[in-house]
């Protein structure tokens, strides 16, 4: 828990914040055009605390909302775009109106969560095409209030236009079932284990139907960091015929050695389906391996040759 933060007002008090209210701005054009949405770094989920509130003359028939969202392609793949979205209904106007509308709460004296709710930023546009990004009701801990970021949730929007920021899931990736990024387990698990007990030998996998191998390459940056991560590179399922290759490479594991050189690329082997067991195995640099079962959080070993051939 946490005192209460926000800047609509000390203890005690209610009401709106002083000024002048917002003025309208010329017509529309578009959430580029205006800066939004903001990028993720610089987002401040509370900004619209700050904002002049709405005026009293000022009647919207439209919401624009501009937002960060994830966009699937016709591909698999699934991009992080800038959305511009429009919702034109009057119920939906009039909710977020009331809401706006409201006044600050009165402030509590006493405890408050330490989380700050936000909404996407969003104008009101009125008939003429004037708009206006309006400031919002603090609750009774200095945060936006409930009915505002239930009004906007809940808007029905058509989507006007969408531009891609950043690829989140590339199409290899979602074919294979892979994931976009993962964490170097092995160089981490280095890090942090001081015993040189090699993996038993056991096959992570004695139940599992088909595995799921996913090859990741770790980009220079994040080489031997604190915790890096990889990218896809590959995906495939491991052939029914080479499991028992698999489960003899791990039997020839060896203790680990000491290793200053990070790997640039890992490979992960899980069930298909998801059940218990992991293996991760590096393709280069010292060539370790970690293997978790079911009863196991996961054992640091040198990778025998055939294991590495086989991912390689």
């Amino acid at each position: 828990m946490a005192g209460c933060g926000g800047s609509a007002g000390s203890a005690g008090s209610a009401g709106g914040p002083p000024g002048a209210p917002a003025e309208p701005q010329p017509s529309w054009t578009s959430c580029s055009a205006v800066g939004a949405p903001v990028p993720l770094p610089d987002l401040n989920p509370a900004e619209s605390l700050q904002l002049p509130r709405l005026g009293a003359d000022f009647e919207p028939t439209a919401v624009v909302v501009c937002r960060l969202e994830p966009d699937k392609r016709a591909d698999g793949a699934t991009d992080l775009v800038a959305a511009e979205s429009r919702a034109d209904g009057p119920d939906d106007v009039a909710a977020v109106l009331d809401a706006v509308r409201l006044p600050d709460e009165r402030r509590t004296t006493g405890a408050c969560t330490a989380d700050l709710p936000g909404v996407p930023w969003f104008a009101l546009v009125d008939a003429d095409g004037r708009w206006v990004r309006p400031g919002t009701p603090a609750d009774a801990c200095g945060k936006i209030r409930i009915e505002v970021r239930r009004a906007v949730e809940n808007l029905t929007l058509v989507r006007v236009s969408a531009r891609p920021v950043r690829e989140l899931e590339s199409s290899g990736a979602a074919a294979t079932g892979c994931t976009q990024n993962w964490a170097d387990v092995v160089w981490v698990t280095g890090q942090h284990r001081t015993d040189a007990s090699p993996p038993t030998g056991e096959d992570p996998f004695p139940s599992a139907a088909a595995l799921r191998v996913c090859v990741y390459r770790v980009p220079p940056a994040e080489r031997g960091g604190g915790k890096p991560t990889g990218t896809f590179e590959r995906g495939s399922e491991l052939p029914a015929q080479r499991r028992p290759a698999l489960a003899a490479a791990l039997k020839q594991t060896t203790a680990a050695p000491a290793c200053t050189t990070p790997a640039s690329l890992f490979a992960l082997v899980r069930p298909a389906d998801d059940t218990a067991g992991t293996l991760y195995v590096e393709l280069d640099g010292c060539q370790r391996v970690v293997v978790e079962t079911g009863t196991d959080a996961g054992r640091l070993g040198r990778a025998h040759a055939t294991l590495v051939a086989l991912f390689s």
